[in-house]
């Protein structure tokens, strides 16, 4: 998808039309009641979480899924695990009990014993979750004076510990409310990345909604899309009636018209009248892509079907003229990666750690290669755990780089540098938990391309416009440029040139302690970022950091150069204080141990 600067739009335009979330947002909730900061009053009629139950319709109604059949098997085993939980419990359990029951459970299969745990661990995700969406039940409160009606997740967003969070997603809102005069902005959320699209709507309804917003979903995912289409070419005259055995046959879902009655129902009223997609999305001045998969999330909207193709092409059009809010959290952050600019070649990071990145280098795949090994279907040269990557990027809204998401908390550095600089991507964007990254896009500005970083932690920017390829080192990745951008810091784009500039509150440190700064692991939890912080708030010039799995890995040198800065500040948030520390022009060598 081409990405060309759009006019700007006659009416108020945001300041930030595009944010990019790090994953992490925390709220309290009755299904996360330790992110309250109060204790959080529950009636029966708060859903907490999902229950499950176990019969003899269910069991036939598992033997009936699809396997492949390289794994019939495995299916053959979780079924008699199944049948053997059915025989050891009693009414409707918790997923906590039914996954000890299962684990519990001891298969002979030709003379030989498996253990339940040992058999769940074999499962891939797809073959786990179909067996939890056959035994799941409704999330029903009966009651004897009225209809029946589902449980609603209790939201208490004003109780909720993390403040940061809570400024991302007031922000996003502030953001599309600056698009209308009326009080209530209409935000859409969109939650095809998810594996069930329906689970999240509730939640971030009741979330939005508390933060002013009206709100509406926007049911879009590949099989409304493949039975709209079926529908209009007349291929199919019920296919909106028969959404459940889309939902099956392409994505691998079951029982959602029983757990979700009025979702289906709603998205069902939708396929027989696309058009409404269309005045959704005309009405609203925000759109949200709730987390989950990245490549759920290009599948839904990258295909042959001309309604996918007309949302996202909408979608970017608006965008671009600022008279829509796009925000996107976690993978679906990711996904947003492709399209064409002239700063970088975007492509879509898929999966991987640090450490097989840089030893084994990125592969570049079609599809997802996670747990490929436990059906025997890896490419010949591909190494587990190796990081994954699709070149030709995911939705193309966001053409300026690869970007990764919870970055510094995974340790995910080394694998986002090593795509960057197989792919010749030249810029990456690594964002932290509860931390966004926002872009504003207009071209009648003098400087059209803009960003700024809000949140709790920070953004890690690299650029492998001036890396080094040093033939005497192999694997060696030379003269990284990186940048660490933390609360209310700017960057900007003059000519395709990098322009930072500071929040006013945060100041050089001046420290005249010159330590030498060590460390292991690097990809461990957050030890990069801690490690390099410490460099970043001192007058240490250079830090030395190492990761290895049995004598095998590399050696990382992060550097200050005569163009550094390193400035630092502090924040009192509700009370607690928090401490800041950006830096630009700290250069990394990468070199095998």
């Amino acid at each position: 998808m081409s990405f060309v600067m759009a006019s700007p739009a006659a009416n108020g335009k945001a300041d930030y039309s595009l944010m990019l979330i790090g994953g992490g947002l925390e709220f309290c909730t009755s299904q996360s009641i330790r992110e309250c900061t109060k204790p959080l009053k529950l009636s029966s009629e708060d859903h907490v979480d999902y229950a499950y139950f176990i019969d003899e319709s269910r069991i036939a109604e598992l033997q009936r899924t699809i396997w492949s059949p390289a794994r019939i098997i495995e299916k053959n085993q979780l079924i008699e695990a199944v049948k053997q939980a059915h025989s050891r419990t009693k009414g409707v359990l918790t997923r906590r009990q039914l996954l000890t029951a299962l684990r519990d459970a001891e298969i002979t299969d030709k003379g030989k014993k498996l253990r339940g745990s040992d058999l769940l661990q074999s499962l891939q995700d797809v073959e786990f979750h179909t067996m939890l969406d056959i035994l799941q039940m409704g999330n029903i409160e009966h009651n004897i004076l009225s209809t029946d009606e589902h449980r609603k997740i209790k939201v208490d967003i004003k109780n909720s510990k993390s403040h940061f969070s809570l400024k991302v997603l007031r922000e996003f809102v502030r953001q599309s409310k600056t698009l209308t005069s009326s009080k209530r902005p209409k935000i859409v959320i969109v939650t095809a990345a998810n594996r069930d699209q329906f689970e999240p709507v509730d939640l971030y309804t009741q979330l939005f909604e508390e933060l002013g917003a009206d709100v509406t979903w926007l049911p879009a995912d590949l099989a409304l899309f493949a039975a709209i289409e079926a529908n209009n070419q007349n291929q199919d005259a019920e296919a909106c009636d028969k959404l459940e055995d889309y939902r099956q046959s392409l994505l691998q879902q079951y029982a959602r018209q029983r757990i979700f009655p009025k979702l289906t129902e709603y998205q069902r009223d939708i396929c027989k009248k696309p058009e409404r997609l269309n005045e959704m999305l005309a009405e609203a001045q925000g759109i949200y892509f709730v987390e989950g998969d990245a490549f759920h999330l290009k599948n839904a909207f990258i295909n042959d079907y001309p309604m996918a193709k007309s949302i996202l092409n909408e979608i970017q059009q608006r965008m671009l003229k600022a008279e829509l809010v796009v925000a996107a959290d976690q993978e679906s952050a990711m996904a947003f990666a492709g399209g064409q600019s002239s700063i970088s070649k975007p492509v879509m990071m898929l999966d991987g750690d640090s450490h097989k990145a840089l030893l084994y280098g990125a592969f570049q795949t079609k599809t997802p290669l996670k747990q490929c090994d436990k059906i025997k279907n890896c490419p010949r040269k591909f190494k587990d755990g190796q990081a994954t990557y699709i070149a030709d990027g995911g939705l193309g809204l966001f053409p300026f780089g690869v970007v990764d998401t919870r970055f510094s908390e995974r340790g995910r550095q080394g694998r986002l540098i090593q795509l960057i600089s197989q792919s010749k991507s030249i810029m990456g964007y690594g964002i932290d938990e509860r931390t966004a990254l926002m872009i504003g896009i207009d071209d009648s500005r003098e400087i059209p391309l803009r960003m700024e970083v809000i949140g709790e932690n920070g953004v890690s920017i690299f650029d492998l416009s001036e890396v080094e390829k040093d033939k005497g080192f192999e694997n060696s990745i030379l003269s990284v440029r990186s940048h660490y951008l933390t609360d209310e810091d700017k960057l900007f784009f003059r000519n395709n040139k990098v322009i930072i500039s500071f929040a006013d509150w945060k100041y050089s440190g001046n420290s005249r302690s010159r330590p030498v700064i060590k460390s292991g692991s690097a990809f461990k939890n957050d030890n990069y970022r801690r490690t390099v912080n410490m460099l970043c708030a001192t007058g240490a010039d250079s830090a030395t950091m190492k990761h290895s799995v049995l004598g095998t890995g590399h050696t990382l040198y992060v550097t200050k150069s005569r163009t550094s800065i390193s400035l630092a500040g502090k924040k009192n948030v509700a009370g607690k204080d928090y401490s800041f520390c950006s830096y630009r022009d700290y250069y990394l060598d990468i070199n095998p141990i």
